[in-house]
């Protein structure tokens, strides 16, 4: 551009457009005291988070524990509540056996009783839905209070950056669960249920992961070769730290068919059973897209590059101990030779077959010998969340801009 003195001018690059979310306002409870916080008045650090007012573990089991309590709570009154309709009921049919004038205050006793009843059954019923809003209350407090949260801060609603809600509460059997609403929340889901999955493992002292750290939603520095066609970040899910090795896990939630063969150098997918039944007869020769898979080796390929993003920045693990992990979700069926790492890649699963990541993660730290102390561990994932964390949610919003930039290309 040519100004009208002669002097060139460079054109301004347009600004990205980073919109803003309104403050988040929601108000935890704590399963201990029933206190009243918010998200940021958590005290305490990783695997020690408790509540401002009473300092009371504020652990996911802590919560679990409460809302069994209020579960069991619940399905005494809903018993209750049956019992006084069937009251009700019962009343009422004596007194219109009574309806005649002749037996007028033997029908009054009656109908007394069964108003009596429904008075019984609407306190009852106030009092369920009084429970249950608790339930719920504990259901929403512990997404906000746990580790997954404290060190993402994403909310479970948005409602101007790529609006969204994620679905959060306690089943009938007191089991908290977090589901999606859209194919956004469906990855977010994906990367939760993962990531609580292994803190699990964390916090059992019979693990072999017990105390290693979690690092979610990071961020680490790419090298831009072109202005156009390079992306800012490498985005990975989850990278846990243990004593052994690093752990790159990158999620993927399928509906479909997955076949992950050994030496994971492929994977490939299908909605139709009988091309996987086939394939584990021995009738196809190999899987691929002219046998009608589809090919998804690209979690592959995405996951050695988050491996080498993370050997530049953190030198405490040699690249030979960084694993690269792949771990699919809500899949119709997952099916591999092959029960354990091959050359520092995996593909396998969430879930309690021998398949499931935890378990193939756990038995690799068991044959390595430890190479970085806990406190090194420790202090590396603070390191990495404050430097390469996402807290203001504003590396997202970059990160997808550009890649819908590079999409256009």
């Amino acid at each position: 551009m040519v100004s009208h003195r002669g002097a060139t001018r460079k054109r301004k690059a347009p600004q990205p457009n980073i919109k803003v979310e309104p403050p988040l306002v929601v108000n935890c409870i704590c399963c201990h005291c029933g206190a009243v916080f918010n998200p940021g008045e958590v005290r305490g650090r990783y695997l020690n988070r408790a509540c401002p007012s009473c300092n009371g573990n504020l652990a996911e089991g802590e919560y679990d524990s409460a809302a069994a309590a209020i579960s069991d709570e619940i399905a005494e009154v809903s018993g209750l509540i049956e019992e006084s309709k069937a009251a009700v009921e019962k009343w009422k049919t004596w007194a219109r056996r009574f309806r005649l004038a002749i037996f007028k205050p033997i029908n009054r006793v009656f109908q007394n009783k069964a108003d009596t009843s429904m008075k019984r059954c609407s306190e009852l019923s106030d009092r369920l839905t009084a429970k249950r809003r608790r339930l719920y209350a504990l259901a929403k407090s512990r997404y906000y209070v746990s580790e997954w949260y404290q060190l993402t801060r994403i909310p479970l609603i948005r409602t101007v950056v790529e609006p969204y809600t994620i679905n959060v509460g306690y089943g009938p059997a007191g089991k908290w669960s977090v589901s999606p609403t859209d194919s956004l929340t469906s990855g977010i889901t994906a990367e939760i249920q993962v990531f609580m999955a292994t803190l699990a493992r964390i916090r059992d002292e019979s693990s072999q992961l017990c105390e290693a750290r979690l690092v979610p939603n990071i961020y680490l520095p790419h090298k831009q070769r072109s202005v156009r066609a390079e992306r800012l970040w490498s985005q990975i899910d989850l990278i846990l730290l243990t004593r052994q090795a690093a752990f790159v896990i990158e999620v993927k939630r399928r509906r479909k068919r997955v076949l992950a063969p050994a030496p994971f150098e492929e994977i490939w997918s299908t909605t139709d059973g009988s091309l996987v039944d086939a394939y584990a007869r021995g009738v196809l020769d190999c899987a691929s897209s002219e046998a009608g898979f589809t090919d998804e080796s690209f979690a592959l390929n995405q996951n050695s590059r988050h491996a080498i993003a993370l050997s530049e920045v953190c030198k405490d693990y040699p690249f030979e101990r960084i694993y690269e992990q792949v771990v699919y979700v809500g899949t119709d069926s997952f099916s591999t030779d092959c029960k354990g790492f091959v050359d520092n890649v995996n593909v396998s699963k969430l879930g309690r077959s021998v398949a499931d990541f935890a378990g193939i993660i756990e038995a690799e730290c068991a044959r390595l010998d430890s190479i970085v102390s806990q406190s090194r561990i420790d202090d590396l994932g603070e390191e990495l969340v404050e430097t390469y964390g996402d807290l203001n949610q504003k590396r997202g919003q970059l990160h997808a801009e550009r890649i819908r930039k590079m999409n256009r290309v």
